[in-house]
């Protein structure tokens, strides 16, 4: 439910393994553009790939769960509460969610979802993908992750993509997980303006030196955060498959394919933030929100209030985005290293 870049993408690659898939959408003359197209044409990548015969596509006011195995919902996060508004729901098709980050409050897509439908096993497939990729048959690394009592049920839904490009792990660290994907989107803010800010000072490409040091400490930073918010050791153990996808997930987005990376490297560079917003993310921009609400959650637990800031470079994103300059934020965060080394 959901015909975006990343359920398009899955809709394609199920198909290719033999799945039959319905792709429902709410834009009705969206989907009769497409049905007489035979293919998506809400990007460039999708265009390359006709619709075969074992997708059907529609926008039905309701979607009855009871005909299939698995109900995916790949909306946004603030279409997540719309989009199980259009589910007939009245029995344990399991639902698969694919939102990466946390509502105000730190409140998981898995939390909306079962406040809705309490009975209802409910899985997260999220992990280290663009949709662009995985659409074109790249192989990606992506994570089931679930409640411990839908064990059998996360099998079976990681079952579905054996032998695609998808390679797929399980992880019960629901909430570790949600805050990793929350982080995530700050770090990725964050490895963006100190890139244009090291870009702007020396007037080429920065130093790898500079970056490799301060890139790695964000790294660090978003693991410390998560850990204090109660991540597990499950995503923490160097020995896990869910560290390496945290680590492949933090890896993705170091580059302007990164609408937050690209946000932050035009305001590391010395852009307004909100001119920067405006031009490059169209208004939207997932770290906004996240810093906010992460921010807020340590101030709550006196781990973000401290004289001698354990989080440098989310105070510095805060700073952002109460107006401050991108030389104030990195010379108090240049002054944290010196003080720390």
């Amino acid at each position: 439910m959901g015909a975006g870049g990343f359920g398009t993408s899955l809709a394609l690659i199920l198909s290719r393994l033999g799945h039959q898939i319905t792709l429902w959408d709410i834009d009705k003359q969206l989907i009769k553009r497409w049905q007489k197209l035979g293919k998506s044409d809400r990007y460039p990548y999708l265009s390359k790939h006709r619709f075969p015969d074992s997708i059907s596509l529609v926008s039905t006011g309701k979607i009855d769960s009871s005909f299939f195995d698995f109900v995916i919902i790949s909306s946004s996060m603030q279409g997540i509460i719309p989009t199980l508004g259009h589910l007939k729901h009245r029995t344990n098709t399991p639902l698969v969610l694919i939102q990466k980050g946390m509502l105000p409050g730190l409140i998981s897509p898995e939390e909306i979802a079962k406040k809705k439908f309490p009975h209802t096993p409910v899985l997260q497939f999220t992990g280290a993908a663009f949709a662009k990729d995985i659409a074109n048959g790249s192989p990606a690394g992506m994570m089931v992750i679930y409640n411990r009592s839908d064990e059998n049920v996360a099998k079976k839904y990681a079952n579905l993509f054996r032998g695609s490009n998808l390679w797929v792990d399980t992880c019960t660290d629901i909430r570790g997980v949600n805050i990793h994907n929350t982080l995530r989107t700050i770090a990725s803010f964050e490895q963006g303006f100190v890139y244009g800010y090291f870009e702007n000072k020396s007037g080429r490409k920065p130093p790898i030196s500079s970056i490799a040091i301060t890139f790695s400490a964000i790294s660090q930073e978003t693991k410390l955060i998560a850990r204090a918010l109660g991540a597990t050791k499950e995503i923490h153990d160097i020995g896990s498959k869910a560290y390496r996808m945290i680590e492949a997930d933090l890896m993705l987005c170091q580059n302007d394919t990164s609408r937050n990376f690209a946000l932050g490297h035009m305001v590391g560079k010395g852009m307004g933030f909100n001119s920067a917003k405006n031009h490059l993310t169209q208004g939207v921009a997932e770290c906004v929100n996240n810093i906010k609400s992460i921010s807020s959650t340590l101030q709550k637990t006196n781990l973000h209030s401290r004289k001698d800031d354990p989080y440098p470079y989310l105070a510095a994103s805060v700073a952002l985005l109460k107006g401050k300059t991108i030389d104030e934020v990195m010379q108090s965060v240049i002054a944290h290293h010196q003080h720390h080394s």
